[in-house]
């Protein structure tokens, strides 16, 4: 794991000459992280990551099957305070793509019946810091989903798809996963695409401690 280490906020390190905001990050960037339990301290609490999912396309590609594929666009947010910075530039946030090895993210495990499809995309996609400290970090998943059916009524049924993601390794004490903006729902693009497969109803919910396979695991 990866979490920024416990020197003061980034603004010490800030340039403010550069009006590149790669160059900006660098600069800030020099110092050395270190392990995350100095993040945890600097907390003081459960550090809630903010979840949305913005549905790309749904496909079914064998209509003999109940695998179905699903893109979509995973956005978490969270706040890390010693990613604070001081920009006077134009800039709102700080383009931290090309140092994803250097910054901690959420280990985020998707639960599923299924497997992941190769991207024809990097899988990483988007990370922005902002002034305050908050991090966006958005990515692409294409999973192939196993989902459920009505064997009796098949392929008239309609066939349930289900995932759900949680921490791999941070108990709920350290971290906890929330819909961003108390959405209920999964989103759908308005350029969603779709082949052999509609979606007809969904459903988001929060993990109750008891589904959990590892034990009491952030979910």
């Amino acid at each position: 794991m990866r979490w920024p280490g416990d020197a003061t906020g980034l603004s010490n390190r800030s340039s403010t000459s550069s009006n590149d905001p790669k160059n900006q990050y660098k600069n800030q960037n020099n110092n050395h992280y270190t392990s995350h339990q100095h993040l945890r301290t600097h907390l003081r609490g459960t550090l809630t990551v903010n979840v949305s999912v913005l549905l790309l396309s749904l496909a079914s590609p064998d209509e003999s099957s109940l695998k179905y594929e699903v893109e979509f666009l995973l956005q978490q947010q969270w706040y890390d305070p010693r990613l604070r910075y001081s920009n006077r530039s134009q800039y709102e946030f700080l383009n931290a793509i090309h140092h994803y090895d250097d910054i901690w993210l959420p280990d985020t495990y998707f639960i599923m019946h299924g497997d992941f499809k190769d991207p024809l995309i990097p899988v990483h996609f988007a990370l922005r810091i902002y002034r305050n400290g908050t991090v966006n970090y958005l990515m692409r998943r294409h999973l192939i989903l196993s989902c459920q059916g009505r064997l009796n009524i098949f392929p008239f049924d309609d066939p349930l798809c289900s995932f759900a993601i949680e921490s791999i390794s941070y108990e709920q004490t350290a971290i906890t996963y929330v819909w961003k903006n108390d959405e209920g729902t999964l989103r759908k693009s308005p350029s969603l695409t779709s082949l052999n497969a509609y979606l007809i109803k969904n459903q988001t919910i929060t993990c109750p401690i008891k589904v959990s396979w590892r034990g009491e695991l952030s979910s």
